[in-house]
């Protein structure tokens, strides 16, 4: 028998949409039907509701399910050609793409240190840099729908105030991630003005932390930001209304 390439590990959210799309595909779940209540369907597939999520958000960039918050989750109409529903999710989401939740976890991990060092490396340009995103990110937020350019810059300020381009280029990559589908489409249901509130506020936390010189609080500051916008992604998508 010949050496063969061994095929990479598939990530978990990807196993579960792959056998969604089956199951939809074969019928098992009809057009229009509602899919299991998000608890129900984790246990039966015996994974988590984080990685259940991720997995219906690519579903639904391959147009196979259709997201109503507060309602569930529904399988949408079905292309009368079998060739254009097959492998829906291997072509709309790229193998490559980090799912949103694990994007999120890598930038907790990388960018909280980030934050630590820049709280003893930064100057007092660096310091106004990351001080002026804040101040254009509370106008961006007033926009319909709000930008985000300023939240981006503010931190790759904070990676360009540790003084390695390495860190900066690092995360201008992390956030370039979030043009992805699915992320976009994760966006599209749990963005809002208030969320973005709520940003600017942990942001000026971090930059207090940053401007006091005070590695831990810096590191802390930036945990708790990241950790929120993991919360929201992983826990308000499927807010269903009991049946």
């Amino acid at each position: 028998m010949p050496i063969q390439a061994l095929a990479p590990p598939q990530r978990l959210y990807r196993l579960i949409a792959d056998q969604l799309e089956v199951l939809i595909e074969s019928g098992e779940f009809k057009p229009g039907m509602r899919l299991p209540a998000e608890r129900e369907l984790a246990k039966k597939l015996a994974v988590s509701r984080p990685s259940l999520r991720e997995a219906l958000i690519a579903l639904e960039v391959a147009g196979l399910v259709n997201i109503r918050i507060g309602s569930g989750i529904y399988v949408a109409e079905r292309s009368p050609k079998k060739d254009e529903r097959s492998h829906k999710v291997l072509r709309a989401v790229p193998e490559h793409e980090p799912g949103p939740l694990e994007l999120v976890r890598a930038r907790l991990s990388i960018e909280s240190e980030i934050a630590a060092i820049a709280a003893k490396t930064a100057t007092n340009v660096d310091l106004a840099a990351i001080r002026a995103t804040i101040e254009l990110m509370k106008l961006e937020n007033q926009a319909n729908p709000p930008l985000q350019e300023a939240d981006r810059e503010f931190h790759i300020c904070i990676a360009q105030a540790t003084g390695n381009t390495a860190f900066v280029h690092v995360v201008r990559n992390l956030w370039d991630y979030r043009n992805g589908n699915m992320w976009q489409m994760l966006e599209k249901h749990v963005l809002t003005h208030e969320r973005l509130a709520h940003c600017v506020d942990e942001h000026h936390a971090i930059y207090t932390a940053i401007e006091a010189r005070d590695p831990r609080a810096a590191r802390q500051a930036m945990r708790v930001h990241l950790r929120s916008a993991h919360d929201v992604l992983s826990k308000e998508l499927l807010n269903e209304k009991k049946q």
